[in-house]
């Protein structure tokens, strides 16, 4: 009889928690959206249906499937200043307050919503669309350029996103200009 009590009350806790974590979501401008799809599987650019393409080879585009740009051509971008060509910080805001790559537009991918629009007014005359996040591990830039290539109405041609894959954190070793002056990511 005890035995069925602390599972029952155990059942009961756990009901309680999910739904105090649901509501306590809920409440929260930076809640989950809890229908979307965080992990989405990754294909091979080529079309070959092998999500086990090469990262990059000479030629061949690396496995998330979007054009790279180095720190040397994301420096050359940035020194035209033609407004044709977008840079969009895919980090929160805390980063993007923090340091950022001077005039780069800001798009945190867990909160789309609140983006979207400034992002689409700016992107859409663009040629050139170079997303960015704090680079290393992080992949805010590739679930960034994925949302906008693949998940919007009228997306972006996947062809004119460039992942910087260096980041913030190359752009700023390098010694780059920065926003605010000589911050640190």
């Amino acid at each position: 009889m005890k035995l069925k009590q602390s599972i029952f009350e155990a059942l009961a806790l756990l009901v309680l928690a999910c739904v105090v974590g649901l509501v306590f979501n809920a409440q929260r401008s930076a809640g989950l959206v809890l229908t979307r799809d965080y992990f989405p599987v990754l294909t091979d650019p080529q079309g070959s249906g092998s999500a086990d393409a090469p990262i990059s080879d000479e030629g061949q585009l690396p496995q998330h499937g979007f054009n790279v740009v180095s720190l040397p051509e994301a420096l050359e971008y940035y020194s035209r200043g033609e407004s044709s060509i977008v840079f969009i910080d895919a980090r929160n805001d805390a980063a993007y307050e923090k340091c950022r790559i001077p005039f780069a537009i800001q798009f945190d991918y867990y909160r789309p919503d609140e983006y979207i629009d400034n992002v689409r007014d700016f992107a859409a005359d663009a040629e050139i669309v170079i997303v960015y996040c704090n680079g290393g591990e992080c992949e805010d830039s590739i679930q960034t350029a994925r949302y906008l290539t693949e998940e919007i109405e009228d997306p972006l041609p996947s062809e004119i996103v460039y992942v910087f894959e260096g980041g913030i954190q190359a752009w700023y070793e390098a010694g780059n200009e920065r926003e605010p002056e000589n911050c640190e990511p």
